[in-house]
């Protein structure tokens, strides 16, 4: 029986499947192959070997690409998790930032400076008084403008 010896590439379009297919048989030694000096991969096939595969031959090709589905599946699940670990992980340190945020006071609060004591004394003013009506000057757009 004659054999040819064929790329990746040709070997695929010879037996009707991907070279991913083609790869992963070289992987798992099912199909025979060898290297060139330069690092090029060739595949020995039957010269008889054609598109019209046999039933054992689809069913391996089709075995050949459940098993790279399975693998990407599994790729895009673990990618999945460390997406979902790493937006876990900025939640929790939003929340511990958030948290150390100071509550602002509210408007007219001060903090004096410390006491003799070592603790900060807050001086809650009273609220400033509405002038007179006869005593507030009017705005400047009022004066100006008139009004």
């Amino acid at each position: 029986m004659s054999r040819d010896r064929v790329t990746v590439a040709e070997a695929a379009r010879r037996l009707g499947v991907t070279q991913a297919a083609i790869r992963k048989r070289i992987e798992r030694g099912t199909i025979e192959f060898d290297k060139d000096p330069e690092g090029l991969t060739y595949v020995h096939l039957d010269r008889d070997a054609k598109v019209n595969m046999s039933h054992d031959t689809l069913v391996e090709s089709l075995r050949e690409r459940i098993a790279d589905q399975q693998d990407q599946i599994a790729y895009l699940r673990k990618q999945l998790d460390e997406s979902n670990e790493a937006n876990r992980e900025n939640r929790r340190i939003i929340a511990a930032l958030t948290q150390r945020i100071p509550e602002l006071p509210p408007p007219g609060m001060r903090e004096q400076p410390e006491s003799s004591d070592g603790t900060a004394e807050r001086v809650n003013p009273s609220p400033p008084e509405e002038p007179r009506e006869e005593t507030r000057q009017r705005p400047w757009y009022q004066r100006w403008f008139g009004g």
